[in-house]
């Protein structure tokens, strides 16, 4: 889902607090919208990037204060490694039927469509499109749950 949630969380910890600020008011609009449902988050301890941190935080926030039960964290950067190692720390593989895989690829095509006046500008095809090949061709998701010790915060 695309949030349209301004992505400058980096300069500062207190700009990182109000990237996850806006994005939590989101997450817990969609937990309004739709009680009982589960919710997908970016594998963020685990990622390259200060936005899919600020994303497990969120999940995180939610998670202890009730408002959100049933989450799963699907660790995007897994398609880096080998075939073979990609399922390595997850809690388990989503195995994705072929008759599936359309509706696989037709969400990453999010990250691969340049269109401003929807905020879509084609980030995940531009900064890492051998990532996205090899995630378009897997038909595998990699799920992972929270670390016990996880700490939220920038840089965490």
């Amino acid at each position: 889902m695309n949030f349209k949630v301004v992505d400058d969380g980096f300069s500062s910890n207190s700009a990182y607090n109000k990237l996850v600020d806006r994005i939590d008011a989101k997450v817990r609009a969609l937990a309004a919208q739709y009680p009982g449902a589960s919710h997908k988050f970016t594998a963020g301890w685990l990622e390259h990037t200060e936005t899919h941190k600020a994303c497990s935080d969120v999940a995180y926030r939610l998670m202890n204060d009730g408002t959100i039960s049933d989450v799963r964290f699907n660790h995007v950067y897994a398609y880096e490694r080998p075939a073979q190692d990609r399922a390595d720390g997850a809690a388990f593989v989503l195995n994705i039927p072929g008759s599936h895989m359309k509706i696989k690829r037709n969400a990453m095509y999010a990250y691969n469509t340049w269109d401003p006046s929807r905020n879509l500008y084609a980030l995940g095809y531009h900064s890492v499109p051998e990532l996205m090949e090899a995630a378009h061709a897997d038909p595998r998701e990699f799920v992972h749950t929270l670390p016990s010790g996880y700490r939220p915060g920038k840089g965490n």
